[in-house]
C-alpha cells in the first residue's frame, strides 16, 4: 500500500530571511570597529579589533593621527582583540612617530597585552618607546 506524500509548503519569506541571516552570521560573523575623535588630541576606539577588522581599522586610525600633536587613544570599548589588532596599534605608533606625533594608549585590552608580552612589545604599547 502506498502512502500519500505530503506536500511541503515553501517557507515564508520572513522565515527564509531569518534562516539566511542566521547561517550568514554563524559562518561569517560581522565584526565592526570604529575610531573617532572625541576631543582635541583624544580618540576613542570601539568594537572588535582583530583579523577581520584590521584592514579597515588601520587607515581609519591613521587618518585621525595629526602631524606633530600628542594623541591619546582610549581602547576601553574594544570588545575583542588579537594579534592583528596588536599590529594595528604598533603601526599607529610608528606612523605617529614618523609624523612627529606621540600616541598614548589607555585601557589596552588584556588580549592585546598578552600577545604584546610574548612578542616583547608590551613596553612599546605602554610607554610608546
Amino acid at each position: 500500500m502506498r502512502r500519500a506524500r505530503r506536500r511541503r509548503r515553501p517557507p515564508s519569506r520572513l522565515a527564509a530571511e531569518r534562516a539566511a541571516a542566521y547561517s550568514t552570521n554563524r559562518l561569517h560573523p560581522v565584526t565592526s570597529f570604529t575610531i573617532q575623535r572625541v576631543a582635541d588630541g583624544r580618540l576613542e576606539a570601539s568594537g572588535a579589533l582583530g583579523y577581520e577588522s584590521a584592514g579597515r581599522a588601520l587607515p581609519a586610525g591613521l587618518a585621525l593621527i595629526e602631524k606633530g600633536k600628542p594623541c591619546t587613544i582610549d581602547l576601553s570599548r574594544v570588545t575583542e582583540a588579537d594579534s592583528a589588532g596588536l599590529a594595528v596599534l604598533v603601526e599607529w605608533l610608528a606612523t605617529a612617530q614618523a609624523r612627529g606625533a606621540t600616541i598614548r594608549y589607555e585601557c589596552i585590552p588584556a588580549q592585546i597585552l598578552a600577545v604584546a608580552r610574548i612578542s616583547d612589545l608590551e613596553s612599546l604599547l605602554l610607554d610608546g618607546k
